[in-house]
């Protein structure tokens, strides 16, 4: 699961699956509003799509 969200993200953009909600929006643009660098990949992955989805709206579309 974890391979398959992060083969999706690096492709930049595209349908991807996070929280259970299959998602529109590309890495680059979630880590410009990311806070935690430096956690782990899939750490990070998670933190954006919530952060970005429900706080900043940067292109990020879940539903």
């Amino acid at each position: 699961q974890k391979a398959e969200v992060i083969q999706a993200y690096g492709g930049g953009s595209g349908d991807i699956l996070l929280h259970g909600l299959r998602c529109k929006g590309s890495v680059p643009r979630l880590r410009d509003c990311s806070w935690q660098e430096q956690e782990k990949v899939d750490d990070i992955i998670r933190h954006h799509a919530d952060f970005c989805t429900h706080t900043y709206d940067v292109g990020v579309d879940c539903g």
